[in-house]
């Protein structure tokens, strides 16, 4: 309990002691002292006098790491916007690769403090710029309930990775801020075994143009045999779910519930 705190006390109980008979003013001069850890007599010569509450006094102390804020944010950004637990060990290496192609420009003083920064001033420093930059992107997945229960859900421990042919796929928005009006999507199809990938960029949500991005991807897939792709629920069309069963081709679902692919 703080000064401020232990004045409040004493004022709230001053006009019930004042009224209070003798055994009842033992009673609350007991109980002030338990909570303010007061002697008695101070107590009792708070409670018989009429004093004004202090005002608490807001003391704002500069942090001596502020002068290098301006390089820290350059430096957070190189870092793609890491977090001060995941930033503060790598900064050594970070500032010295900034400080050799000239991306940063500090101060002898201030490079010393960019090395001593803690993880904890790290984020202190950055929270208001966390705030200013935003979301990043946006999330264009919405999940249904009719094909949710057409397509299997596999989780991870139902991957072949060993056996080429089973392909991760997703569906990319390049739509920044915001999802309105027209934006260049990218059909995004990996195969887990051998990592070998392809992106076929396509201009707005067209089920037609996801289809025939999948019928590119197959065109040109250094793969035999049926394949399984499990997808967001982004591409989970009833179109490319006929198409998949024409082609012999496994679809599945890796989630339940909606993912994030916007970026």
């Amino acid at each position: 309990m703080d000064q401020h705190s232990k004045a409040e006390l004493i004022r709230v109980y001053r006009k019930r002691y004042r009224r209070a008979a003798k055994l009842q003013k033992a009673r609350i001069i007991d109980a002030i002292v338990e909570a303010t850890g007061y002697s008695r007599k101070h107590v009792i010569r708070a409670l018989g006098q009429s004093r004004s509450i202090p005002k608490k006094v807001k003391r704002t102390r500069v942090s001596r790491y502020e002068p290098i804020l301006g390089v820290l944010k350059q430096v957070w950004a190189a870092s793609n916007f890491l977090c001060g637990k995941r930033l503060a060990p790598f900064m050594p290496t970070l500032v010295k690769a900034l400080l050799r192609h000239g991306e940063i420009m500090p101060t002898k003083n201030e490079e010393a403090l960019l090395l001593a920064v803690s993880a904890s001033t790290i984020d202190r420093l950055l929270a208001k710029a966390k705030r200013d930059l935003g979301p990043k992107g946006r999330s264009t997945t919405k999940p249904g309930t009719l094909l949710k229960h057409k397509i299997p859900i596999r989780t991870f421990a139902d991957w072949d990775d060993s056996t080429p042919g089973f392909l991760e796929v997703d569906l990319v928005a390049h739509c920044g801020d915001t999802v309105a009006g027209e934006y260049i999507n990218t059909l995004n199809m990996t195969d887990v075994a051998t990592g070998w990938a392809a992106c076929v960029p396509f201009m707005g949500r067209s089920e037609r143009f996801c289809v025939n991005a999948i019928e590119k991807v197959r065109a040109t897939l250094p793969l035999t045999g049926p394949l399984s792709m499990p997808t967001s629920y982004d591409i989970a069309t009833e179109t490319a779910s006929s198409l998949a069963e024409a082609a012999h081709t496994r679809r599945t679902t890796s989630a339940e519930s909606n993912r994030r692919t916007g970026t």
